[in-house]
Parts: structure tokens; sequence; C-alpha cells
């Protein structure tokens, strides 16, 4: 198995998201939402709304979060 490679700087995110099974377990997750969506106009509806309500959450939760995230980015940013 290969190792992933480590930047110094990256995020623990950025590190998780560029696994080789993460990053096609999203890729076919994205497409067939965005399939989905586009053939179907009352999942459309449902899943904008869903969008709406995940991005003001998202924001909410941020903003509440980053004096926290500040402290504890430098730590997660330590190679394993």
């Amino acid at each position: 198995m290969a190792a992933a490679e480590v930047m110094p700087n990256q995020s623990v995110v950025e590190r998780v998201t560029s696994l080789p099974l993460v990053s096609s377990t999203y890729s076919l997750v994205f497409s067939v939402y965005s399939n989905t969506k586009d053939n179907h106009p009352y999942i459309r509806s449902v899943c904008e709304a869903a969008e709406q309500g995940v991005r003001t959450i998202t924001s909410v939760a941020l903003t509440t979060a980053s004096p926290i995230i500040g402290k504890l980015e430098p730590q997660s940013k330590t190679p394993a």
C-alpha cells in the first residue's frame, strides 16, 4: 500500500480528502447526486432546500467554532 504524501502545511481535512478512497467515493456520490437532481424536479427542490439549510448551519457552526479551530489547528498539522 502506498503511503499518502504529507505536506507540512496541509490541514487534516486536506489530508483526508487527498486519500484515494475518499476522493473516489466523493466523486461517485457527487455524480449520483447531480444526476438525480438533474433528472427529478421534485427531488431537486428538496435537495436545494436541504443544501441551503446545510450552508446556513455550516456558516453558524464555523463562526462559533473558529476560536477553537484556531487553537487546535497547529496541533493537527504536525505529521503523523
